[in-house]
């Protein structure tokens, strides 16, 4: 038996459930696998591009150094073999292996990029999780429509993801309704005002001068020399000017809110939560049902390509309430 690619004391899955690193183990070799196999492309591409090199040269010599045109249209036709040389037969050969040659290491090349890119994306939330998880997802059991091959199944739910993907952003994107906006507004007007009261406390306990909110300005140095640097604080006008006048600056936003509002098209802060976890939901699903159908793949020996922004809770079988990629970066 091969013995695992992953370290059991530095490797960051390390700490998972004992499938989820057989899961990764197996993504690691299939990698190891790709490179080897477009390694083993290139070393026969390589002598047989010299090799027509070679030959090309020779003909050009025969032609009195004029260049030599592969003896071939744009549209692909190749003359009949009796109005071609020896050479110009063998060429022909030569290029159509190399050509063949090129669309199987591309092929390799594809899958590699795919599967290198998500093992990265594994290993980077893997390291953004604070804690080791042990809770593994009920398996799933995806349904095949009748007479649906396992690739298109997956196509079929690539397809579905891609719509659940574009409905969560037009959730995400929808305008607030008037009433949400001044409801944020006002708390950003309360915030500002708490933190813009002076500090009399001084003045009252020593005489000291009354200390007024401050702030760090958005300094920046233009032609300066190597290691010029600046700082400074300055008055929190805007934070005073909330505390002194709250409400008539939240009334006045208000109005601004009323001109400006769109709740034609808006969504309600409580709406919008709940579409969009039904989404987020049915996403995750989905993919668990893709993962499923490529392990199946895979056991038939003809393994479908991972897509590299796959759910690494779904390529890993582990819990829905474990914190999803965009939660972590």
């Amino acid at each position: 038996m091969n013995a695992p690619v992953f370290s059991q004391t530095n490797d960051v899955f390390a700490r998972f459930p004992k499938p989820a690193r057989i899961k990764v183990d197996r993504l690691r070799r299939r990698i190891v696998e790709l490179r080897a196999v477009g390694n083993h492309y290139t070393d026969q591409i390589m002598p047989i591009g010299e090799e027509i090199t070679r030959r090309e040269a020779l003909l050009r010599q025969g032609q009195g150094g004029a260049a030599w045109r592969p003896p071939t249209s744009e549209a692909g036709w190749t003359p009949p073999p009796d109005e071609l040389s020896e050479g110009e037969k063998r060429l022909v050969e030569l290029r159509a292996e190399k050509t063949e040659l090129l669309a199987a290491r591309d092929a390799v090349t594809e899958k590699l990029t795919a599967e290198a890119g998500l093992m990265s994306r594994l290993d980077q939330w893997a390291r953004a999780l604070r804690e080791p998880t042990a809770e593994f997802a009920s398996p799933v059991s995806p349904k095949l429509r009748k007479g649906e091959a396992l690739e298109d199944a997956i196509t079929r739910l690539r397809e579905t993801l891609n719509a659940l993907h574009a409905d969560l952003a037009v959730v995400r994107s929808a305008p607030l309704t008037a009433a949400d906006a001044k409801s944020r507004a006002r708390e950003q007007i309360n915030a500002l005002a708490d933190t813009g009261a002076p500090d009399v406390s001084r003045t009252i306990a020593h005489g000291d001068p009354v200390t007024f909110p401050s702030t760090v300005p958005d300094l920046r140095l233009f032609h300066a020399g190597a290691g010029a640097s600046v700082s400074g604080r300055t008055t929190d006008a805007t934070a005073l000017l909330a505390w002194l006048f709250r409400d008539q600056l939240a009334d006045a936003i208000d109005k601004q809110i009323d001109a400006a509002g769109r709740d034609d098209h808006a969504l309600p802060a409580d709406e919008r939560r709940d579409r969009e976890a039904a989404l987020v939901d049915a996403i995750l699903q989905a993919e668990r049902d893709e993962e499923a159908l490529i392990v199946m793949t895979e056991k038939r020996g003809n393994g479908v390509v991972r897509r590299v922004d796959a759910d690494p809770r779904a390529v890993l079988g582990l819990a829905d309430d474990l914190p999803a990629m965009e939660d972590l970066t």
